[in-house]
């Protein structure tokens, strides 16, 4: 297995987090690419899609490796790149309400999900939950690299449901620190939310009906200050950010709205 990297330290900026791993690199020419790369994507805000490329590199660990070894939805071609099997999730088996292309597993990518949860400011407070979570790897990350007080999960489909628990065996059994995620395998408007500090949904897929129906529940059931990530802009609510990148296939020229109830 690969060494695994540092999480960040309590109080600790993106900026000075992302400092320290380049600094700590032993490859003299990493370190200097690596931090020139980081004051460009300091100039913009960390969300160039350049500094993804980066992300990806530093990610390229125990639990990165741990997952994907393990998935049985991914193979891996020559240069060991990740490719996803054409997955549709429990053909038979729709939630009521929602048209066959809204539900098809379009999982975000790993290397992009790191910066995104970075710049929500997660911390050891939080309570995240994840609604369409698919292969749950966003509460995997939230759970270990930032330490969040509770990470849930809602996935609709049983196998995707299925894949994650068994993903969430092999990670703890190689000592990687996701046991305080929990998987629910239920239709996302059935689920409460009540103590969810930090809601994050790759639904770009949604029907506007869908994605306004969720919007509803989410002002309804969470506190003011609640964070909401979403691959779509709400409106009705204030942005705190919005992060361009290369997601995988989400709407808006790849854009991420992190946004506040």
């Amino acid at each position: 297995m690969r060494e695994q990297k540092e999480k960040m330290k309590t109080g600790e900026t993106f900026e000075t987090f992302m400092r320290r791993l380049i600094e700590s690199s032993p490859s003299s020419k990493i370190r200097e690419e690596g931090l020139k790369l980081l004051e460009k994507s300091k100039k913009e805000g960390f969300k160039g899609i350049e500094a993804g490329k980066y992300y990806e590199h530093i990610l390229d660990d125990e639990l990165s490796t741990v997952f994907f070894k393990n998935h049985p939805l991914v193979t891996f071609d020559k240069d060991d790149i990740v490719r996803y099997e054409p997955f549709d999730p429990d053909k038979e088996n729709r939630p009521k309400g929602f048209d066959v292309l809204e539900i098809v597993w379009c999982p975000i990518w790993i290397r992009s999900l790191f910066p995104l949860l970075s710049e929500a400011n997660l911390t050891s407070n939080d309570n995240f939950y994840d609604l369409g979570a698919g292969d749950f790897r966003a509460n995997f990350l939230a759970s270990h690299y930032f330490n969040v007080k509770k990470s849930v999960g809602v996935e609709y489909s049983l196998s995707l449901t299925n894949i994650a628990k068994k993903l969430k065996d092999s990670l703890i059994k190689n000592d990687i620190n996701v046991r305080n995620v929990k998987i629910i395998n239920s239709n996302i408007f059935d689920v409460p939310l009540e103590d969810a500090t930090v809601i994050y949904t790759f639904t770009s897929q949604f029907e506007q009906k869908n994605k306004e129906k969720l919007v509803s529940k989410v002002k309804e059931e969470t506190k003011k200050g609640t964070r909401f990530i979403s691959t779509y802009r709400v409106p009705s609510l204030d942005v705190l950010t919005a992060i361009p990148g290369r997601y995988a296939g989400v709407g808006e020229e790849g854009i991420m709205y992190i946004h506040e109830i």
